[in-house]
Order: structure tokens, then sequence, then C-alpha cells
């Protein structure tokens, strides 16, 4: 997808020195620079120049069409996430081509499986106005999962073509036989507990490049896709659409619009291709985004906060990989939990008492090396008093950074990815606060509050095992689930209190001592597929020619901020960490490889999860100083938890990408991928309906989600 990119990712919670859950909401709207004579294809003009997707070549063999994703033939797919993060995400597309067939695999979670449920594909091969073709996938013809969980359930496809008259600006769609070499296949997967399951589908299909679709090869052709969701129970359908937020319905509740009928205009759909000119370009990932304090999102009262986000290039042309031009980065807060589509400003720079070099926001425009990555970071920020009074009675704050770049052709698989969650130790129920919000949302008709369900899921542990949760200010309909009203124009606090199951976590304590340059590596023993969780805090001192030392948490310090002159740091140093991957914006920091930094190095920082390559044995960590051993550096140094784990099927369950090999292309694994988390994902009424198979539904609208990733129980 090309254009605007939202992450939201961590989790922030002010006090003095205190944790603060950190959301962060990512807007990439970026760049490749092309060979000479090489652009992309043209984007065609009634589509969303905005929003782009390219279906990468299969490396080798094809999928195979079996409801699952976990074939190594989907090796190198896009992944687009439907909900704005990749931790336990809520459903998720993928897609990749041979040179016969486009590929396409959905997943989504509900509460329950509805003959209603339907997944709706637009294509327009040539972008004319009476070129266009839909299919509807409805994967439970009578509704309910297969009495034989090895059986696939029984489902129905539906295909159309139709014409756009733009006068009119309406669609004329006419039913045609179902080509037979389109293939589809469901699968169904439970998850959770005993008591309160999740349910999951998921769908896999192939279609045909040729007749007929007619998927041209090298230029954009037209993309619509809307997964929606039935629940008989509140009589709601959830909708997920690529490109975001475009869904189906009709605002007045007299005139009921039908998902056959209720097709977008053209100007909201987005763009695909299968073309090798271009490739999957910049991303962002759930821990791409930081603070310098010591725990995961953590932002202080009193102190200087620091913040990093980076992001990855993976741009090809041509099949050669290149370099992301003038890419930048602007940094916002709003209210920790929920916050509303105008709750969000600018985090400020500087501040009372601040010295030296104060990075400012936006934080770029900077170049990002192909195949590697940029971190951008702004700061320090220093509380006011008037500021230090205004968060201390809203300790929970939600930070989103948004990329942009002035070249106009890189392409980006999410438009948005978010995490926000907090790392909690615990020997008991806890309670932690939350923030709804209605800014920025319409009042749908004849309402006069907004009207939110709240649904908790847990995660990462066995079935056997028990969760308990509740909601302070909300109302119980059913387990996990929970009703909230909030007047137009107003904000609501809500409590979670959340129980985890009595699960054993097992934990490893290492620690990383500073000595006159700490070139020496900490080696932990892994063993090939297992799972690695590592957690650090604590801090180093770098020493500089004149003044005081620079104070590093574990994502490091960006030299930027102190001139050559005052520190006396040689930016040309090479450094443990690639130079691909902007070294010199985190000296200091807590770094990884599995070769010993020869040839392999990523940054570890306060959190991240690995998924160990074949063949490793040791995961080494250092400290990212430069190689020539000069930098002398003392203080304290890193306290780090390791959570070493088998990888299980329930943490396959929540993140499907696990099964993932790593040595074959890069697996984002999502922060905490196996530790117990919680998670309540949020929707909204819109107001307005949408007729499903003949049944008329309240159309509901996801708004993000919050929750917990549990890190010690007992201790």
């Amino acid at each position: 997808m090309r254009g605007k990119m939202i992450a939201i990712l961590s989790w922030l919670k002010v006090s003095s020195w205190a944790v603060m859950p950190i959301v962060i909401y990512l807007t990439l709207s970026g760049t490749c620079c092309p060979p000479c004579g090489s652009p992309g294809p043209p984007v065609p003009s009634n589509f969303d120049g905005d929003y782009r997707l390219i279906f990468p070549q299969t490396a080798g063999t094809s999928p195979t069409i079996d409801g699952l994703v976990s074939d190594e033939a989907w090796t190198g797919a896009f992944t687009y996430y439907f909900e704005r993060t990749d931790d336990a995400p809520v459903g998720f597309m993928e897609g990749i081509a041979d040179a016969n067939y486009l590929y396409m695999y959905f997943e989504v979670t509900e509460n329950s499986f509805n003959s209603s449920d339907v997944m709706v594909i637009g294509i327009n091969p040539s972008s004319s106005s009476d070129d266009y073709r839909r299919l509807h996938i409805y994967p439970f013809v009578t509704g309910g999962a297969p009495a034989d969980t090895s059986d696939l359930p029984p489902h129905r496809v539906e295909y159309c073509t139709g014409v756009f008259d733009a006068s009119s600006t309406s669609y004329t769609w006419t039913s045609a036989p179902v080509p037979d070499s389109i293939t589809v296949r469901v699968a169904t997967a439970t998850g959770g507990t005993d008591e309160e399951p999740i349910l999951k589908w998921a769908v896999e299909l192939r279609i045909p490049i040729g007749a007929p679709f007619n998927i041209p090869h090298d230029n954009y052709f037209g993309l619509y896709v809307n997964v929606a969701t039935t629940d008989a129970y509140y009589g709601t359908a959830v909708q997920y659409t690529w490109p975001r937020n475009r869904i189906i319905g009709s605002d007045d509740p007299d005139i009921f619009s039908e998902v056959e009928r209720g097709t977008p205009h053209p100007d909201l759909w987005g763009n695909a291709s299968r073309t090798t000119r271009v490739g999957n370009g910049v991303y962002i990932t759930c821990g791409d985004l930081r603070t310098n304090n010591v725990n995961t999102g953590e932002i202080s009262l009193n102190g200087d906060n620091l913040f990093y986000a980076t992001a990855h290039n993976n741009t090809t042309i041509s099949g050669t990989f290149t370099a992301a031009q003038d890419v930048s980065a602007t940094f916002k807060i709003a209210n920790f939990g929920l916050p509303g589509l105008g709750s969000w400003a600018n985090v400020p720079t500087g501040g009372p008492g601040v010295t030296g070099t104060v990075l400012t926001n936006p934080a770029g425009p900077e170049d990002i090396p192909a195949t590697g990555s940029m971190t951008y970071s702004i700061g320090p920020w220093r509380l006011s008093q008037a500021e230090r009074d205004d968060y201390s009675t809203h300790l929970h704050q939600c930070i989103r950074v948004d990329l942009s770049s002035t070249d106009p052709t890189t392409t980006f698989v999410n438009s948005s990815v978010q995490r926000n969650m907090d790392f909690v130790s615990t020997a008991s129920p806890f309670e932690r606060e939350a923030r709804i919000s209605t800014a920025g949302y319409e009042l749908p008709p004849h309402k006069e509050a907004q009207e939110f369900i709240l649904t908790g899921y847990g995660y990462n542990t066995d079935v056997k095992a028990g969760w308990k949760s509740g909601i302070k200010g909300a109302t119980q309909a059913v387990p996990r689930r929970y009703v909230v009203s909030v007047p137009q124009g107003r904000e609501m606090d809500i409590r979670t209190i959340v129980t985890p199951p009595s699960v054993k976590i097992p934990s490893t304590y290492w620690d990383i001592v500073p000595g006159k340059d700490s070139l020496g590596f900490v080696r932990l023993p892994v063993k090939p597929d297992n799972l690695v969780t590592l957690i650090a805090d604590g801090s180093i001192e770098i020493a500089t020619g004149e003044g005081n030392p620079i104070v590093a948490g574990p994502n490091g310090r960006d030299l930027r901020q102190f001139s050559t002159g005052e520190s006396k740091i040689d930016t040309s140093e090479k450094y443990l960490l690639s130079g691909k991957q902007s070294p010199q914006r985190v000296v200091g920091a807590l770094i990884g490889s599995w070769d010993g930094f020869k040839e392999s190095s990523f940054l570890v920082g306060q959190a991240a999860t690995f998924k160990v390559p074949r063949g490793a044995e040791v995961l080494y960590l250092a400290l990212n100083l430069p190689r020539s051993g000069k930098m002398n550096i003392g203080g304290k140094g890193f306290h780090i938890q390791e959570v070493q784990t088998p990888l299980k099927d329930y943490y396959v369950f929540a993140n499907p990408v696990l099964t993932r090999d790593p040595t074959k292309e890069y697996v984002s694994i999502p922060l905490g991928a196996n530790l117990p988390t919680w998670i309540i994902r949020g929707t909204r009424n819109t107001g307005k309906i949408v007729t499903i198979e003949g049944k008329k539904f309240n159309v509901y609208e996801p708004i993000g989600a919050f929750g917990y990733i549990v890190k010690d129980i007992g201790r």
C-alpha cells in the first residue's frame, strides 16, 4: 500500500518514573527511488492512489489450497492486518502470485460461526467502467463449525460482473457462473479457554490470472476487500476492509444496503499489482516504537523523555533492493485506551530545564537504505508543571507515529499497525485504567451517545488455563463482552480487572555490566524454532570528552543530540550493529546476533521477541558500540529477563506468522508472543444498516485494542 500508513504501538504509564502504555499509530506515506527508466506502473486515476498492494512472486512451489497458510510456498507473501495491531491480530490477509494465479488467504476472529458471515472481493483488471468483478464467499452455509474438525465447513461461492455508471454513481451487477479455475477452501480453529473459547475461520483461495479475470502483469488493477463477521446475539456485523474503513451500509435505518449492492464507489477502492518492478516497500511493526525509559513504553513525569520509531525498507524494483527516500516521522500522543479520531496531538519537545540539542517533532526526512532500517527520534521532552498536573490525572497515554515522504512511488503493505500493551508482573488480579473517547466520530442518526462493545480475549495459554476479567464502568452482556455508552463529545474512564491463569513463566536472568569498552558478548543458549522474549532495564553511561556522561537505556541514544565538539564522539565509527540499521541513532543499545556479529545483527532494545533460526544454538547479546573499542562506558548496565519456550499450538493460534522460517524471510514476531496476553478489542455502532443473506444487521466498526502482557506470575 502506498500513501498514509498509521501504526499504533506499545504502552506508556505515566507516574514518577513509572510505566506508561504507548499506543502507536503509524501513518506511512512514502517512497522509494526507482532506477532511471524503471518507474513503477501508473496508478489508475479512478481508484485511491494512496493505497497499493504488491502480490510478490512465489519463490518456487505454489501454495496448496487447503485452508491453511503454513506451507513454505507462502514465504515472502504480503501480510495486511485488519486491526491496527500485529499482537494476536483480530484478522489478517496475505497475498502472493505465480505465473497463473493470485493466491489470497484471510483469517478472522469472532465469537460464533454464522451462515451470514461473508467475504467480498472486488476486482477491476483494467480500470474500465464495464470491467468489474465480485466474489462473495460464505464460509458457513448452515452456520456453526463442522461436526468433525478434520472436515472443511460447507461453504458457498458467488460470482458476478458489473458496470459502474458515473452519472448515477451506482453499479449494475449480473450474476455469472463461478469459474471452474477458482479454488476455495475454508478452515476453522478454536483457542482461548474451555469456558470462553475464541473462534477463528480462514479462507484460502486461488484466482486465475487469465480469463475471466485477465489480471495484468505490470499495471495496477482495482481491488476492494471486505470481511464481515456477524453476531446473532447482538444483531451486529463488524467489517474489516482493505482499504481500511471502507465499510458497506446505509445511514438511513429505513433503507437497507445489501452486501451484493453496497459496493463502495471506485475512488474508495485500492490498487494492487503482481508486477516485479516494485516491491513491498517501507514497513513498521509493533515492536518498533520505544521511549528511553526503563520499561517498554515508559514515560517520566519528572525526567527527560525521548521517543524512537524504527522503520524498515524492503523496497525492490526490477528485482533489485532500493533505498527509500526522504521519509519523515511525526510523533503524536493521546490518552491510553481507545482514543477517538480527534484525540491526537503532536508530542512536545524541549521544556523547562532541558539543555543541549533538542531533536524536534517531526523527525527527518531521512533516506532508508536498501534492506535496512532507520531509527527516528525526537526529544528530549521534559514536562512543565501544568503538563505534570494534567498527566498525573491521566497516567496512561498512547503514542502514534506518522511517517511520510515526498517521493510518490513507495509501496506499503499495511496502512496501520498498532500495539497498546503493558507488561505486568502479578501474583493476583491487577487493575488498569483506560479511556474511551468519542472525539472525531460521527454521531449515529437518532442517537445521543456513542455505543461501544468491548470484548476480552486471553491468548498464549493452554485451553485448560482460566482467565477471568471484569470492566468497571461497563455493562456485561455475556462472558468477555461489555457494552459502554459515552455521550457525544465526552470521554469515559473504565477500569479493567484481570486475573491471569496460574501458569509458570520459565525465566532466566542475565546482566551486561559495562567495562572500559564493553565489547564482550553475553551468550544465551537457544534451540532452533524456540521463541525467545527479552525484557531489559537499567542504564549505562557513555563517557564524553566534556561535561557529564551521556546516560542511555536499552534503546540507546541518538548521537545527533550531542554535537561532536561537545561529546568528541567520532560519528564515522563502524558499530556492532549493521550500518544499514542506522547504528549511530541507537548508541549503547542492547543488540543481538545469531553468529557473533559477523553477518547477523539486530536491535533488541527494551523488549523484543524472536524465533530462533534453524541451525542457531546461541543468541549473542552486546551493546551497540564502535568495533574499535574506543568508546568508554560505565554505569550499572542492563538486567535482562529471558523467557524461552518451544513453539506451542496456542502460540500459533494467536499469531500464525510463528510458523514461518526466519532463515527464508524476514519474520516480524509480535512482542510477548510466548507470554500470557489479555487483549480488549473495541467496536463502535456506526448507525448504519447492512443486509446479508436477507438478514438485517447493525454495522459496527473496529476502533482499536489495548491489553496486557504478563511477564511474571507469583514472584
